[in-house]
């Protein structure tokens, strides 16, 4: 029963730890600004169409699952197998209103313990364009 409960310790320490604390320098800086933008944001028309073709190459570069789903609104990829170190993404947008000029972008993840995380960096990414660095795209490096 002590080992147990040691092995159930370890687990939620290490498998809810942020992926933050194994970041080299430059993966830090980026995770902590993609986490203060975080997965939702407002943009406007005009920097809407480019946001969606980053958005396009993020899951064409990154991503191990297909899409599923492509259209002016919604991006999906399959789903991600069970207790996979894969992501799904969808990513969505569309108007705040029919005569407002902001459009509504979110990211969500799926099939990761870090799926907050990560749809905070996608949602960085696709609307900064900034690189992501090496260490963020495989942490294992």
């Amino acid at each position: 029963m002590k080992k147990f409960i040691l092995l159930l310790a370890i687990v939620f320490l290490f498998g809810c730890s942020s992926m933050r604390s194994i970041l080299s320098d430059e993966g830090k800086g980026y995770y902590d600004a993609a986490m203060r933008h975080g997965p939702i944001f407002v943009t406007t028309k005009t920097r809407s169409d480019k946001i969606w073709e980053r958005a396009k190459q993020y899951i064409d570069l990154f991503s191990d699952m297909k899409l599923e789903i492509e259209n002016d609104h919604l991006l999906r990829t399959y789903t991600s197998p069970t207790f996979s170190d894969r992501f799904d993404y969808m990513i969505t947008r569309h108007a705040l209103s029919k005569t407002s000029d902001s459009i509504l972008f979110e990211v969500h993840c799926g099939g990761n313990a870090h799926t907050k995380e990560y749809a905070a960096i996608v949602g960085y990414f696709i609307d900064t364009g900034y690189p992501i660095p090496d260490d963020i795209i495989d942490p294992r490096r």
